[in-house]
């Protein structure tokens, strides 16, 4: 294998096949000791675990008062491998989804983003689906142990809601965000609250998969077919070096305390400015749309940084909130979203989807008091989008649209520092117009 064949030739060794054989033999040694006392259900006591690897949030959020009881964020991660030659392995490892051949390892981690187990990796077929993975790890746990007792809670995405049962019969409490029913085109105001306590934390999981693919490279590109076995040792030597030698993702902070408390504040609110939009028809279709600029709504509070994190909670929002801009804004830094103000201190905007290619619109409302300032002048948000009713945390479309109205056209220059991309190279026939005129319309 190329990468082997490297390795022979960096160290002065014989042959590929002593590469191959240094690999397995050394990988073998560590999986027998290092990834041993390091990885797995039996490596970390349950003692350990609650007074090491437990955080704040999760028992604020989730309203748990016993510290006794422990969080298990849990998700599976893709590995990409190379088309096997036989037919069998072949079937095996294609994903409908991914329309690609990859295997699946499946992570358990402990709030402070310490990887308790390594499953796998799983084929990629159907019955290997998040939940079926879970099933089959839960048969093979011995019904005494320690990470199986009653009243701890599970953090899944919305794939594991096949298995809730199960967990229910062992009663866990499980944290999953919530389901739209069929025909339905919005969460309610509760619903998209209870779903955003889940995503406050479940980032973590996702989290770990990242840092796992950038500090291995390996795991990151298409792996050689050959190592098709080998990918398990592999995965669990890495996700063992990690947890002995890489400092936690998340720590108890007052920060953090701080969004749990917040969120925990809103939980139960309702929104009103959605019942108003319904009451007093403002979703009713109006000509008197103005496209948006640095002189639109004067009397819109200006916004900081830190009041987008109490707005949003956390950062995710805001940043997808200065996509969401560079997409409407043109090349004077015009923002390119029309906006209707004929209710005092309601803006209402039509935000482009950046999923739909036929221009899907979002309509989004935020309601504001003039004669506040930062934060507390911010009174209300709604967004006709799946989880635009909810009052914890906002929508990135009502994010973008107060980003750019309280926040990004007082900055001086007022562009986005987001790097341009030259893809005119997509259209073959504006390639070769701009070839011919010896110019590109885009810098790089």
């Amino acid at each position: 294998m190329y990468f082997q064949n490297v390795l022979r030739s960096l160290f002065g060794v014989s042959s590929q096949a002593r590469v191959s054989d240094t690999i397995t033999s050394v990988s073998a040694a560590l999986g027998k000791s290092f990834v041993k006392n390091n990885l797995g259900f039996e490596h970390l006591s349950r003692k350990d675990a609650l007074e090491h690897h437990s955080r704040n949030m999760y028992y604020t959020l989730f309203e748990e008062v016993d510290r006794s009881k422990i969080f298990l964020v849990m998700d599976a991660t893709y590995v990409y491998i190379e088309k096997p030659g036989d037919f069998a392995t072949q079937k095996l490892t294609y994903s409908g989804q991914k329309k690609r051949n990859l295997v699946k390892p499946f992570m358990v981690v402990l709030p402070s983003g310490y990887i308790l187990e390594a499953s796998g990796p799983w084929y990629a077929t159907g019955a290997n689906n998040d939940a079926g993975i879970l099933k089959a790890i839960l048969s093979t746990l011995p019904s005494d142990s320690e990470y199986l007792q009653p009243g701890d809670h599970d953090v899944v995405d919305r794939g594991f809601r096949d298995v809730i049962t199960r967990l229910e019969d062992l009663e866990h409490h499980s944290h999953m965000p919530q389901l739209l029913k069929p025909k339905e085109k919005q969460f309610s105001t509760k619903q998209g609250n209870e779903s955003r306590k889940v995503t406050l934390v479940r980032w973590l999981v996702e989290a770990v998969n990242g840092r796992i693919k950038k500090k291995f490279k390996f795991f990151r590109d298409t792996v050689p077919g050959g190592y098709l076995e080998k990918i398990g040792l592999f995965f669990s030597i890495g996700c063992a070096l990690i947890n002995k030698f890489c400092p936690p993702l998340s720590k108890d902070s007052p920060r953090h305390d701080r969004i749990a408390e917040r969120a925990m504040e809103l939980v139960d609110q309702e929104n009103l400015l959605q019942v108003k939009v319904v009451e007093q028809r403002m979703d009713r279709n109006t000509k008197s749309w103005a496209k948006a600029s640095k002189d639109s709504c004067a009397d819109f509070p200006q916004l900081s940084i830190e009041d987008f994190e109490t707005i949003t909670l956390v950062v995710y929002q805001t940043g997808l909130a200065k996509r969401y801009t560079k997409l409407h804004m043109d090349a004077l830094s015009n923002f390119e979203s029309l906006i209707n103000t004929e209710f005092p201190g309601v803006v209402r905007a039509k935000m482009e989807s950046r999923f739909s290619g036929a221009k899907k619109t979002h309509n989004v409302w935020i309601e504001y008091d003039p004669s506040k300032s930062g934060v507390n002048a911010i009174t209300g948000y709604y967004c006709k989008c799946k989880q635009g009713a909810r009052t914890v945390g906002c929508c990135s479309h009502s994010c973008s649209v107060m980003w750019f109205l309280g926040h990004q056209r007082h900055q001086n220059p007022p562009t986005l520092k987001l790097r341009d991309r030259n893809l005119t190279f997509l259209n073959t026939r504006d390639f070769h117009e701009n070839s011919d005129e010896g110019t590109s319309s885009e810098e790089d």
